[in-house]
Protein backbone atom coordinates (compact mmCIF):
# COMPACT_ATOMS: atom_id res chain seq x y z
CA UNK A 1 0.00 0.00 0.00
CA UNK A 2 1.57 3.51 -0.77
CA UNK A 3 -0.06 6.83 1.08
CA UNK A 4 1.04 10.74 0.37
CA UNK A 5 0.71 13.55 2.96
CA UNK A 6 -1.33 15.91 1.03
CA UNK A 7 -0.07 19.18 3.17
CA UNK A 8 3.53 18.40 1.27
CA UNK A 9 3.20 15.33 -1.71
CA UNK A 10 6.89 15.16 -1.41
CA UNK A 11 6.96 12.60 1.43
CA UNK A 12 5.68 9.02 0.82
CA UNK A 13 4.90 6.06 2.52
CA UNK A 14 5.47 1.97 1.06
CA UNK A 15 4.04 -0.44 3.23
CA UNK A 16 3.68 -4.22 3.36
CA UNK A 17 6.40 -5.62 0.92
CA UNK A 18 7.49 -8.82 2.95
CA UNK A 19 11.05 -9.18 4.61
CA UNK A 20 13.00 -12.61 2.72
CA UNK A 21 11.19 -14.44 4.92
CA UNK A 22 12.47 -17.85 2.63
CA UNK A 23 15.90 -17.08 3.92
CA UNK A 24 14.77 -17.06 7.68
CA UNK A 25 13.75 -19.30 9.95
CA UNK A 26 10.35 -19.27 11.00
CA UNK A 27 9.58 -16.39 13.31
CA UNK A 28 8.48 -17.14 16.92
CA UNK A 29 9.38 -14.55 19.27
CA UNK A 30 8.30 -14.92 23.38
CA UNK A 31 6.09 -12.16 22.81
CA UNK A 32 3.33 -13.69 20.44
CA UNK A 33 2.13 -16.05 23.10
CA UNK A 34 0.73 -13.54 24.87
CA UNK A 35 -1.67 -13.63 21.79
CA UNK A 36 -2.77 -16.95 21.69
CA UNK A 37 -1.92 -17.27 18.04
CA UNK A 38 -0.67 -20.65 16.44
CA UNK A 39 0.74 -18.38 13.03
CA UNK A 40 4.12 -17.32 12.39
CA UNK A 41 5.08 -13.66 12.60
CA UNK A 42 5.31 -12.19 9.10
CA UNK A 43 8.09 -9.43 8.72
CA UNK A 44 7.08 -6.56 6.77
CA UNK A 45 9.09 -2.81 5.49
CA UNK A 46 7.92 0.39 5.76
CA UNK A 47 9.23 2.54 3.43
CA UNK A 48 9.84 6.21 3.46
CA UNK A 49 10.59 8.10 0.67
CA UNK A 50 10.81 12.21 -0.41
CA UNK A 51 10.68 13.20 -3.44
CA UNK A 52 10.80 9.66 -4.36
CA UNK A 53 14.05 8.78 -2.92
CA UNK A 54 13.96 6.26 -0.28
CA UNK A 55 15.32 7.87 3.15
CA UNK A 56 14.40 5.72 5.93
CA UNK A 57 13.08 1.64 6.36
CA UNK A 58 11.77 0.41 9.05
CA UNK A 59 10.37 -3.59 9.62
CA UNK A 60 7.74 -3.96 11.42
CA UNK A 61 5.49 -7.33 11.75
CA UNK A 62 2.06 -8.79 11.47
CA UNK A 63 0.21 -11.80 13.13
CA UNK A 64 -3.35 -12.01 13.43
CA UNK A 65 -4.08 -8.58 11.70
CA UNK A 66 -1.91 -7.17 14.62
CA UNK A 67 1.05 -4.93 13.39
CA UNK A 68 4.04 -4.07 15.53
CA UNK A 69 7.45 -2.70 15.21
CA UNK A 70 10.30 -5.06 14.73
CA UNK A 71 11.59 -4.53 18.94
CA UNK A 72 15.07 -5.34 20.19
CA UNK A 73 14.86 -7.60 23.51
CA UNK A 74 16.32 -6.53 26.63
CA UNK A 75 18.24 -8.85 28.74
CA UNK A 76 18.94 -8.33 32.85
CA UNK A 77 22.76 -7.47 33.61
CA UNK A 78 24.56 -10.86 33.75
CA UNK A 79 27.71 -12.36 33.97
CA UNK A 80 26.98 -15.31 31.04
CA UNK A 81 25.40 -14.22 28.39
CA UNK A 82 23.45 -17.53 28.54
CA UNK A 83 21.85 -17.02 31.50
CA UNK A 84 20.77 -13.48 30.80
CA UNK A 85 17.22 -12.76 31.24
CA UNK A 86 14.72 -11.16 28.87
CA UNK A 87 13.53 -8.41 30.88
CA UNK A 88 11.30 -6.83 28.31
CA UNK A 89 11.58 -5.15 24.65
CA UNK A 90 12.12 -1.36 23.20
CA UNK A 91 11.01 0.63 20.45
CA UNK A 92 12.45 3.38 18.79
CA UNK A 93 9.86 6.14 18.84
CA UNK A 94 10.12 6.96 15.18
CA UNK A 95 9.39 3.15 14.65
CA UNK A 96 6.53 3.05 17.32
CA UNK A 97 4.44 6.29 15.71
CA UNK A 98 5.53 4.90 11.50
CA UNK A 99 3.72 1.63 12.54
CA UNK A 100 1.02 3.43 14.18
CA UNK A 101 0.10 5.27 11.43
CA UNK A 102 0.20 2.26 8.97
CA UNK A 103 -1.93 0.05 11.55
CA UNK A 104 -4.80 3.23 11.21
CA UNK A 105 -3.80 3.89 7.06
CA UNK A 106 -4.75 -0.04 6.90
CA UNK A 107 -8.10 0.24 7.77
CA UNK A 108 -7.75 -0.48 11.33
CA UNK A 109 -9.20 3.12 12.51
CA UNK A 110 -8.85 2.32 16.15
CA UNK A 111 -5.57 3.57 17.60
CA UNK A 112 -6.18 2.26 21.02
CA UNK A 113 -6.22 -1.21 19.26
CA UNK A 114 -2.85 -0.82 18.16
CA UNK A 115 -1.71 0.94 21.55
CA UNK A 116 -2.88 -2.59 23.81
CA UNK A 117 -1.71 -4.59 21.25
CA UNK A 118 1.93 -2.85 21.63
CA UNK A 119 1.60 -3.18 25.56
CA UNK A 120 0.54 -6.42 25.83
CA UNK A 121 3.32 -7.34 23.59
CA UNK A 122 5.43 -5.60 26.46
CA UNK A 123 7.02 -3.15 24.50
CA UNK A 124 8.09 0.04 25.42
CA UNK A 125 9.19 3.87 23.42
CA UNK A 126 12.37 4.78 23.90
CA UNK A 127 13.77 8.36 22.54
Amino acid sequence: MVATYRPDVALTIAWGLTTRIDQQPRRQPEWLQKFHSTKPVVGKFADVFWNGALIDRVEYETVDNTYLPNAEPVYANSSAIDDAELTGYEVARFDYELVRLIHILSGNSVAANYEDDFERAGFTVVD
